[in-house]
């Protein structure tokens, strides 16, 4: 997912996620890899466990994605009940594949920083993957304000990021991998990592600190990604895994805006 406003940081991520779409990594991200396949089934659980808990309804929701990509996850919000998927996104080869893909969702070509909508058009605004990808800090508080002004007063901002794993957890996941079937049969797992995208993870004092700390709802989840490839194995040792929150790599922050100015 992609984004930005300065000149240097758009060129600098447009750059690394075209690099990114012609190297091999993408090829660990399909549903025929099974740690894929429990990584996305654990997301949209918690996802949508958690909009419950927060007394969310996405039904007849106006819903715009940041860094849309191609469309995947605003397809399925519309399964989800939405009303109306909007996405937008930098790299211009993916939403072309969206469009294909997606024509019931409207997409535009644009940067997150600068959202060409107009104010509080959008019951629910969010962002997957977006705010990490963006290395520089006025941009990363370009983007979050923009969300902010397209969102309707009592609406909803969804964030999936990166967190920093404590070190206890980054620690047991050397261990599990190196014990893991998978890591001692070998795989690809190096090579995609070598060419993975440069991301920098968020904390719960910025996310706070990016929409001015209304966050109402966070919690750590997503199993590393690695680890889920135990599944293969093992369903009932990765459930066992992703129950340990020091092992979990990313945030699910759910923010609601005042429905009245403070």
């Amino acid at each position: 997912m992609s984004y930005c406003s300065h000149p240097a940081e758009r060129s600098r991520v447009r750059g690394e996620y075209a690099d990114r779409d012609s190297s091999s990594i993408n090829q660990r991200y399909v549903f025929t890899n099974p740690a894929f396949m429990y990584h996305m089934q654990e997301r949209e659980r918690s996802i949508l466990l958690g909009l419950s808990k927060a007394n969310v309804d996405l039904n007849h929701m106006r819903v715009l994605e940041i860094g849309c990509g191609t469309g995947h996850i605003l397809q399925r919000f519309l399964e989800f009940g939405i009303k109306q998927g909007v996405g937008i996104d930098l790299m211009e080869h993916r939403l072309k594949s969206a469009v294909i893909n997606y024509p019931n969702i409207g997409f535009m070509l644009g940067d997150g920083a600068e959202i060409p909508c107009r104010d509080e058009m959008f019951d629910l605004v969010m962002q997957f993957m977006c705010l990490s990808s963006v290395l520089d800090d006025s941009v990363r508080h370009r983007i979050a304000k923009e969300m902010w002004r397209v969102l309707r007063p009592g609406g909803i901002v969804l964030s999936y990021d990166l967190r920093t794993i404590p070190k206890v957890g980054a620690f047991s996941t050397k261990v599990f991998q190196y014990l893991s079937a998978s890591w001692k049969k070998g795989n690809s797992r190096d090579t995609a990592r070598s060419k993975a995208t440069p991301t920098r993870p968020l904390d719960a004092i910025e996310l706070q600190n990016l929409f001015d700390g209304r966050v109402l709802k966070l919690d750590a989840v997503s199993l590393q990604f690695d680890l889920a490839g135990t599944v293969k194995t093992s369903f009932l040792l990765t459930t066992l895994l992703s129950m340990v929150p020091c092992l979990r790599t990313h945030y699910l922050a759910i923010i609601r805006k005042p429905r009245y100015p403070a």
